[in-house]
């Protein structure tokens, strides 16, 4: 059941690029929220938990790193990915205040981020 929810908000960022996606009170953009320019897949979107899922597909066990930043460029929240092939990540948004924060997720020289708002 969690597998199919998960496809299908996959499927609603891809049908829908340009507006954004908003679930309990986190909203990101999803201006092309999945980003195939970088030698990883990434997607993502708000959950109803308060979470901000994370989905990555990368061929090699190389590291990525996950951040979310205030907007003093802060990280407030940070882990590294380095899963080969598919994965899926939940990050708790509790504990961050209302306000607009990056998501910015790295690897090498390669750069994807995505505007979060939580409201």
């Amino acid at each position: 059941m969690k597998i199919s929810a998960l496809i299908l908000a996959a499927t609603l960022i891809l049908a829908s690029p340009s507006i954004s996606k908003a679930e309990g009170n986190a909203v990101v953009s999803t201006e092309n929220a999945v980003s195939t320019n970088t030698s990883f897949t990434v997607g993502m979107y708000p959950s109803l938990k308060n979470e901000l899922v994370v989905m990555m597909k990368k061929a090699d066990n190389s590291t990525v790193k996950f951040r979310i930043e205030d907007t003093t460029g802060q990280a407030v929240i940070s882990a590294n990915i380095s899963d080969l092939g598919s994965s899926i990540k939940h990050y708790s948004l509790d504990k961050l205040e209302k306000g607009t924060y990056k998501v910015v997720l790295s690897r090498r020289d390669e750069v994807f981020s995505r505007q979060l708002v939580i409201q």
